[in-house]
């Protein structure tokens, strides 16, 4: 039994179409065909059932070879399509070629039909295996952005949640004191409106879309992030101490972003920081930027844990639930608003992660020096 071959034929002439399909059938296969002269006629053909491969005349009455290509591409439908003309120069040829006809042949000449046939039909099998591994690897990739998505949501949000979870247990044992009870509820009412901003500037991270920025006073953002990070550092037994000069220029920048560089970078000091030990935040006017240095004196980190410390995913805590995805969110963030990172770090003597920002003249703020 030959090798099945679903051919749609666009022809206007019977005789030349059943040429065409015996030399298929020499060749071996078992053809199914269904001839065609319109494009009416043609479009429903495609629509109706699946084929093999399309073989067009080039000039008919009614209709043509380059016509019926195009309705093959407007339809989306990866088809061999080979153009069999019983008179067509070469700049014809060509033309057909670059419209996107995969080959063709004279009439007169259809010892080479065969063979085209197989070779198109193979080039096809091997466009069909290469989509299917590329939309394996998008659907992989898809997959892999999730679940970065989501790590980076749980990630970013511990801390306020974990904030939340303390004032709520400090709230349980206050007993009849209606001022203390409504400073613990607007707390917790601030720190769960911060997981909402949190949330929505991840997703927009992760969309890679560019968030919406203003000046926003330096000082205050590090002072947010020094006040969010105390309950941390004291169950740690570790100090939080912050320097801020006097006149300290305002950034332009997305603030919950920025509140998110610092807390990020505050929590991994304290991390690294045994009991007893100060982590210090200190903030510098350069001449066209402002830099800030967050230093502890910790556990450290080797040459080769510092080389991969911004990679996504790397983490030298992950015994201990750790992600790492806060210093390649943190490097994303500092670096889609113009700025830079650096982490100098020695085992058993600290890190002092450096980051440097532009700053906007659109108004000074003085903070606590």
């Amino acid at each position: 039994m030959g090798r099945s071959l679903g051919v749609l034929v666009v022809e206007d002439s019977e005789d030349d179409a059943l040429l065409v399909l015996r030399e298929l059938q020499r060749g071996g296969y078992k053809v199914d065909s269904e001839r065609v002269d319109t494009a009416a006629a043609m479009q429903a053909a495609l629509a109706r059932r699946r084929w093999d491969i399309v073989i067009a005349d080039y000039a008919m009455p009614t209709f043509s070879g380059l016509a019926a290509l195009q309705i093959v591409k407007d339809s989306g439908l990866d088809l061999p399509f080979l153009i069999v003309s019983g008179a067509i120069g070469e700049d014809t040829a060509v033309e057909a070629m670059r419209s996107g006809a995969h080959d063709y042949l004279m009439k007169g000449r259809l010892a080479r039909l065969v063979p085209a046939v197989e070779r198109e039909l193979r080039e096809a099998q091997v466009r069909r295996e290469r989509k299917q591994a590329e939309e394996s690897l998008r659907h992989a990739e898809r997959l892999a952005a999730l679940g970065t998505f989501a790590a980076g949501i749980a990630h970013e949000i511990n801390n306020p949640l974990a904030a939340i979870q303390m004032t709520a247990r400090h709230g349980l044992k206050v007993n009849g004191n209606p001022q203390e009870v409504e400073t613990i509820l607007r707390e917790i009412v601030e720190d769960t409106e911060r997981c909402g901003r949190i949330v929505a500037s991840v997703l927009q991270f992760a969309r890679k879309q560019p968030s919406t920025k203003a000046p926003v006073p330096l000082a205050e953002v590090l002072q947010a992030a020094c006040a969010r990070t105390q309950t941390y550092a004291r169950e740690g037994q570790v100090r939080v101490e912050l320097h801020v000069p006097d006149l300290l220029p305002t950034v332009e920048a997305n603030a919950t972003e920025l509140e998110q560089v610092f807390i990020n970078l505050i929590t991994n000091a304290v991390q690294a920081s045994r009991a007893g030990q100060t982590v210090v935040v200190r903030a510098e006017r350069l001449a066209d930027r402002v830099r800030v240095r967050v230093e502890d004196h910790g556990q450290g980190m080797s040459a080769e844990m510092r080389a991969h410390a911004l990679d996504p995913f790397f983490t030298t805590r992950a015994s201990e639930g750790g992600t790492g995805l806060g210093l390649s969110m943190v490097h994303g963030i500092v670096t889609g608003h113009g700025g830079k990172i650096d982490i100098e770090s020695q085992l058993d003597r600290g890190t002092t992660v450096t980051v440097e920002l532009p700053y906007s003249e659109a108004r000074n703020q003085r903070g606590p020096s």
